[in-house]
């Protein structure tokens, strides 16, 4: 009895679960589209705006958080400000006092600027 009493049950659940997704329709197609092209929008008017390169001088270098992880962190103080910046494990940190050439991006919609490590050539 119990038994017939689940599949009965499992059986409304499906079917409930099947009209509303026939509720849905056009329309849910339509909202799905609409994100999807806003999301887009969104990223491509938020890409950078002016990009330049800067100088920057490390002042410090953080050991990776553990023995197996992947960045190490630096400190670098660029125009005046203090950044920190992520170094892959595999690039020899350089020690305080060194310079970096680094590749500054503003983005026009956050006004955020980011900051890339860059061969030296294209400070000089």
């Amino acid at each position: 009895m119990s038994d017939d009493l689940d599949k009965i049950l499992r059986d409304e659940d499906r079917e409930r679960a099947r009209m509303g997704l026939r509720d849905v329709g056009v329309w849910g197609g339509w909202v799905v589209l609409i994100g999807t092209v806003l999301a887009v929008a969104i990223f491509v008017a938020n890409g950078s705006q002016n990009t330049h390169h800067v100088v920057g001088v490390v002042e410090q270098s953080l050991p990776p958080s553990a023995p197996d992880a992947g960045t190490v962190h630096l400190r670098v103080l660029v125009d005046g400000t203090q950044i920190t910046l992520a170094l892959p494990t595999q690039i020899a940190p350089p020690d305080p006092g060194d310079t970096l050439c680094l590749r500054a991006a503003d983005h026009r919609l956050t006004g955020h600027r980011s900051y890339v490590n860059v061969d030296d050539s294209f400070c000089s």
